[in-house]
């Protein structure tokens, strides 16, 4: 399609016996006419996808409108992010730069949302801004992506790797929040179990 390969299709022929001309031709009109029909399912399956997240994206938009206090603001914001990007485990750390500290307002692991009770929320407690992955997208105010492999990446990017549960995630991506030149906090999810769970689209939504 446009120059691009998009895949093969193949047929296997009993005994020794060539294809003809006619029928080379006829398999080539075939193989045309599927990647003409999945380019168009693509396009049509890209549209409503788009349809759908500016929905989501307008509504999320109205409830922030409406929003008066924090815990409403960041009960929403995962909220709408999980609609837009699927995840299993979701994370907002709020950045107090007076005293150089983060914290977590909400965490959410296998799609559950820890209470202050939770034996995991341990992992969740205020912390120096300068540690593990936050303190990474802190200091960076950039985006980051990991597909898979995600703790040998971090590693390698001198990244410090603080171990949540018995698992390394599958899956990762982390975003700053800003306003301007300011960071106010990060949002990161991830996925234990799933692998390439994200792509750039889903970092640009987030």
């Amino acid at each position: 399609m446009r120059g691009e390969v998009i895949g093969s299709l193949g047929i296997d022929l009993a005994g020794d016996e060539a294809l003809s001309e006619d029928e080379r031709e006829l398999l080539e009109s075939v193989a045309i006419q599927v990647a003409e029909a999945l380019d168009r399912a693509r396009l049509f399956e890209a549209s409503q996808r788009s349809a759908s997240e500016l929905s989501i994206l307008n509504e999320m938009v109205r409830a922030f409108t409406e929003a008066l206090d924090e815990n409403t603001i960041i009960e929403n914001t995962y909220r709408y992010a999980s609609q837009l990007v699927d995840t299993d485990d979701f994370s907002i750390a709020l950045y107090d730069p007076e005293n150089e500290r983060v914290h977590f307002p909400l965490a959410v692991e296998n799609k559950e949302i820890l209470t202050v009770d939770h034996p995991n929320r341990q992992y969740y407690q205020l912390r120096p801004a300068s540690t593990g992955l936050v303190g990474h997208l802190l200091k960076t105010r950039q985006p980051l992506l990991l597909h898979s492999d995600t703790r040998a990446q971090m590693e390698a990017a001198g990244i410090d790797f603080i171990v949540h549960g018995d698992d390394t995630p599958a899956s990762l991506m982390g975003v700053p929040m800003m306003i301007g030149d300011r960071t106010m906090g990060v949002i990161i999810m991830q996925s234990e179990q799933r692998s390439n769970l994200y792509d750039k689209h889903d970092l640009d939504l987030i």
